[in-house]
């Protein structure tokens, strides 16, 4: 089905249609299978494929493309040290860095043997897999790929409850499904997909604290210690970004919802902030460990601006292109400056914390990739507001290539080449440099990933 023809029928369109259009008489009603329990049936199953049947459509999608030859390759380097930590869960009945014959990250290893590198979460579901279908590669990166598919439903359903606009629900949507960066992460056997989750369902139960209705904090507690023991790091930048949210618009809630807020604090650090007790050890090793292996870990100040926009630099290229940034101020966005914020807050946030890191890959920011394909939605949507054709156009262009996001880096790119001694100077420059000229190509990420789905992979 093209693009177009999708949208178009994401209009809601009145039916005059009966559902039963023959009289039923009242024995018929009365039994077990009668008129009205048919007809509330119906209802229901209509009432939610109106709100929800662009998922009829994604889940398959997003099923095919993250399942698809998915133990086809050996376990990766960090893919295989993390399942071997999942397995001495198996033996043990906690995370080691040891099962008694190998030994995996010793530069973690201080607290006897005990794994406290990382939080457990992801290595106690990757071991319920390993438990269930055995240790083999399609279960050690199995309960990772289901995760990737209920991500299309949570960012799906937190965009069309916070814009109330299925055609930006499923724009978000889509965008995620297609997102390369996201189908690795999905497609890999470590934590660095679950953020993608957790991120939106834990937003959804967020905004529910400015109804005028009573909150119930229950949701948003037992998310938020589900997420810390995921992956404290990015939790820390989206809890920072909602608590700036809310402050800023803390008139919009009611007393007795914002008192209430407290206790769910309360709880949350209650559960989570022990853990942090071990991390000046860690940091101390982990530290050494890195620096002692690459002469381009920068350890000075400067280390923190760097990340930050390196950060920047790779979701640019992958994304969001940031030269649409400015559309974020349209007026047709005026009065979603309430939705707009919070997305933008969390993002940030997560991008400061993410460069307390001591390298900055994209993983660690992967909270943000379902914030910014809502923001990029948002702008496809109201860019082109009257027009679906040029709505789906550019939706294409973005989905199909990075002519968008990498254009504007090219006469840069040019200029760096015809200059490269000025930044061949010292071999962290000149790592930046080769980085810069090796991502500023243009290309369809899509288009290759599916050129690795057709050709089963041969190796070992």
């Amino acid at each position: 089905m093209k693009l177009t023809a999708l949208l178009s029928c994401m209009k809601d369109q009145p039916s005059n249609n009966l559902l039963y259009p023959e009289p039923l008489s009242l024995e018929y009603n009365n039994n077990e299978f009668g008129y009205l329990q048919r007809f509330l049936k119906v209802t229901r199953i209509q009432n939610f494929l109106k709100t929800q049947y662009p998922l009829v459509f994604l889940l398959p999608f997003a099923f095919l493309l993250i399942f698809t030859g998915l133990d086809d390759t050996v376990l990766q380097v960090d893919e295989g040290a993390d399942t071997f930590i999942s397995t001495t869960i198996l033996k043990y009945g906690y995370p080691k860095h040891s099962d008694g014959t190998q030994y995996t990250m010793p530069y973690g290893d201080a607290f006897g043997g005990i794994f406290m590198y990382r939080t457990w979460v992801p290595y106690y579901i990757q071991s319920a897999s390993l438990y269930l279908f055995g240790q083999n590669t399609f279960s050690a990166r199995l309960p990772f790929a289901i995760l990737g598919v209920f991500s299309i439903w949570s960012l799906y359903s937190f965009t069309l409850r916070w814009t109330n606009r299925k055609i930006i629900a499923f724009f978000a949507a889509l965008l995620l499904v297609t997102s390369v960066p996201a189908l690795l992460y999905f497609r890999t056997a470590r934590y660095v997909a679950i953020p993608i989750l957790l991120t939106p369902l834990l937003l959804s139960f967020y905004i529910t604290l400015f109804d005028k209705e009573k909150w119930n904090p229950a949701p948003l507690t037992c998310v938020a210690i589900l997420y810390f023991h995921t992956m404290y790091v990015e939790f820390a930048g989206v809890i920072l970004g909602m608590l700036i949210h809310l402050f800023l618009y803390r008139g919009r809630v009611t007393k007795d919802n914002l008192s209430k807020v407290k206790g769910s604090a309360m709880i949350t650090a209650l559960l989570c902030l022990p853990w942090l007790t071990v991390l000046p050890t860690l940091m101390n090793r982990i530290s050494e460990f890195y620096t002692s292996t690459s002469s381009l870990i920068d350890t000075s100040w400067w280390r923190f601006p760097k990340h930050f926009f390196a950060f920047l630099f790779q979701t640019n290229n992958y994304i969001f292109p940031f030269i649409l940034a400015p559309f974020l101020f349209l007026s047709g966005l005026k009065p979603q400056r309430f939705q707009v914020s919070l997305l933008v807050l969390c993002t940030v946030s997560v991008f400061a914390t993410a460069s307390l890191h001591s390298i900055p890959l994209l993983q660690y920011v992967s909270a943000c990739i379902p914030l910014l394909f809502i923001l990029l939605a948002m702008i496809v949507y109201y860019l082109f507001e009257k027009s679906m054709v040029w709505q789906a156009a550019l939706m294409l262009t973005l989905i199909a290539s990075n002519f968008i996001h990498v254009a504007p880096l090219i006469p840069l790119k040019q200029w760096a080449e015809l200059s490269n001694e000025k930044f061949l100077t010292t071999g962290y420059r000149g790592d930046a440099y080769r980085t810069f000229t090796r991502e500023a190509e243009l290309k369809s990420e899509f288009y290759q990933y599916w050129q690795e789905l057709s050709h089963r992979y041969q190796g070992p």
